[in-house]
């Protein structure tokens, strides 16, 4: 879509990237520019919580699927984001509490919280009234609250660097190392000035669970029709949202920047990817994270590929992995362009993209009554839905099965597949 705005640009603009964005999106989806993407993604870390990159990976997947192009193996980011300068959420000892953030000149920059061997446990980050925080349990079991001035700061991260010869805690979220910015991409003959390149700036994880990317566009024609011009754009499922440069160095400061990093994303709940968008009150969650995964029993006429789909809450149900599994497996549901989701409840905030509301809701009920919530009574429901063909495809959705296990699991991103759940026959 493009903005209702002074920073709205040409028609002729969007049309290019209609044309090309495919392409732009498959290129993206090669191994390091993935891995750039996933790092950038998972710098983000909620109150109360924190996003995994196995979890971004499974977002990399989904939008995969949706744009029809090839994901890397799991595997090649298990090789990128390993390595031994740790930063963790919890010490298995003790460690050292760390705040990173970028400057207004884009530098990375690192300051010491606590003395070493002081940290062992982060319980929420935040901000308000113009201040970053963390709260942070020390090893004497002390709760702390560390805060600093929010001016001048973007993508804040809080975690822990364990003491020399330890690791994080077992099943710690980790934080993944510093991934380089990919090479640009190039369109018509750029090199002697008449084609377009295009540079992968940031990217995010939506309120719907997809891979986002933002990209600097320069068409530089000089030498063919003399023109050159530079926007920007974030994907988004309602289409491309653009930016011309002028418009958008005056209102964000981030353009100003080296390197470059995005405007709030029009889609994120909270943006994930700048610190200054607003904090929003949410209440607390409850309950152990339920993950399910799904497949279509159609391929996709567009990509030959099968719609895959991930559905999450938090559950006070008490089931058993195996009852958990025995739950979902018969369950089906009919895909869609009708984002149902639920929200203001202790459960998170389960969306599911459906044939229409009655059928999304149908689904976050049958949730529901596992978890122990009746979405009705509590929280609150919002139904949107998506013009672009693209996102909410139609199908039949399955439990993903992976070698005869259902992809369920009670923790929020395990390793699939499922050896703990009963075997089902494909």
């Amino acid at each position: 879509m493009t903005e209702d705005s002074s920073l709205a640009v040409p028609r002729n603009t969007y049309d290019w990237i209609e044309a090309n964005q495919t392409q732009i999106k498959c290129l993206a989806m090669n191994g390091a520019d993935a891995a750039f993407s996933m790092y950038m993604a998972v710098q983000h870390f909620e109150p109360g919580g924190v996003t995994w990159w196995w979890l971004a990976y499974d977002s990399l997947l989904a939008t995969a699927a949706l744009w029809g192009c090839l994901a890397p193996p799991k595997e090649y980011f298990e090789e990128q984001f390993s390595g031994d300068n740790l930063k963790c959420q919890c010490a298995q000892v003790a460690g050292q509490l760390f705040v990173e953030f970028n400057d207004p000149s884009g530098n990375r920059v690192r300051e010491a919280q606590s003395e070493p061997g002081q940290a062992k446990n982060i319980q929420s980050t935040g901000s308000s009234d113009g201040y970053l925080s963390c709260t942070w349990d020390m090893v004497d079991g002390v709760i702390n609250i560390k805060q600093i001035p929010a001016t001048g700061k973007s993508r804040p991260i809080w975690f822990i660097v364990p003491n020399k010869g330890t690791q994080c805690c077992l099943g710690s979220p980790t934080i993944p190392p510093t991934q380089p910015y990919p090479l640009p991409y190039e369109f018509g003959d750029y090199e002697n000035l008449c084609g377009t390149q295009v540079k992968l700036i940031d990217s995010c994880i939506d309120k719907f669970g997809l891979v986002q990317n933002f990209y600097q566009v320069r068409e530089d024609f000089r030498n063919c029709d003399g023109s050159i011009n530079v926007y920007f754009y974030w994907e988004s499922v309602r289409g491309p949202y653009i930016y011309n440069f002028g418009g958008l160095a005056t209102s964000w400061w981030g353009i100003n920047s080296r390197p470059y990093y995005a405007p709030p994303h029009p889609d994120a709940d909270p943006c994930p990817c700048s610190s200054s968008s607003p904090t929003n009150e949410k209440p607390v969650l409850e309950g152990s994270w339920v993950t399910t995964r799904w497949i279509s029993d159609q391929k996709m006429e567009h990509s030959g590929r099968r719609l895959r789909k991930l559905f999450r809450y938090r559950s006070k149900g008490g089931r058993f992995l195996p009852e958990l599994t025995a739950w979902w497996t018969n369950f089906q549901w009919e895909a869609g362009d009708t984002l149902v989701i639920h929200k203001d409840a202790w459960w998170g905030t389960p969306q599911v993209w459906a044939r229409d509301a009655e059928e999304g809701k149908r689904v976050i009920r049958f949730a529901g009554s596992e978890a122990g919530i009746d979405p009705d009574k509590d929280g609150q429901w919002a139904v949107s839905s998506s013009s672009s063909p693209r996102y909410g495809m139609s199908g039949t959705m399955k439990v993903h099965l992976k070698e005869g296990f259902p992809w369920i699991a009670s923790r929020p991103g395990p390793n699939f597949p499922n050896y703990l759940a009963q075997p089902v026959d494909p």
